[in-house]
């Protein structure tokens, strides 16, 4: 293990997985017996949109970027949603990469708002998905926040996830800040 970079023991892992799950050659023998199944991301049925319309086609050769885009899909984890929040998503990565993630690294734990004006445009998306076809008038009652689950143009997770739920945060404000923090941590530490 020692002999990798963090990001290549991380996709060499990925490849080991692969072969456990995907027959062919065999695996190191402690993936065969305790790697996490079915981590091979050819095999991800939900990483298929981000493989096929994303990764190759925004990271180019940039697989910092291509980590990123796989990883920050996961937090949403919702086609519709992770499609309407690329743009300020993009354009929110690329601001902190610029920097260095000076931002990022500086802020404390009790600093929740968003540290680029990308990553608060994504927010308003994110908090427009959440009460997309509620009656206002619910909402402005308390009768109802928000649909945290949804398909297509309302809601921000899929059935199955709900990844970034933060005390203090409401549904939006997790995933916002989850969506800027996660690719300083890929990038750096995976």
């Amino acid at each position: 293990v020692s002999c990798y970079a963090p990001l290549d023991f991380f996709l060499y892992y990925v490849r080991q997985v692969s072969m456990k799950h995907g027959g062919g050659r065999k695996p190191h023998r402690y993936v065969a017996e305790h790697g996490f199944p079915p981590a091979g991301i050819s095999h991800e049925l939900n990483l298929r949109f981000v493989q096929e319309h994303v990764r190759k086609r925004l990271a180019g050769k940039d697989l910092a970027l291509q980590v990123i885009l796989m990883g920050t899909f996961q937090a949403p984890d919702q086609p519709f949603c992770f499609k309407e929040v690329l743009p300020d998503l993009l354009a929110g990565v690329h601001a902190h990469r610029k920097e260095n993630y000076r931002r990022l690294l500086k802020a404390s734990d009790a600093d929740k708002g968003a540290l680029n004006h990308h990553f608060k445009k994504l927010q308003r998306v994110l908090e427009d998905r959440y009460v997309r076809g509620i009656d206002p008038k619910l909402i402005a009652s308390g009768e109802r926040k928000g649909d945290v689950y949804g398909y297509g143009e309302k809601g921000i997770y899929n059935a199955e996830h709900q990844t970034s739920v933060m005390p203090g945060l409401t549904h939006p404000e997790g995933l916002r800040w989850k969506l800027e923090h996660w690719p300083l941590w890929l990038e750096r530490d995976i």
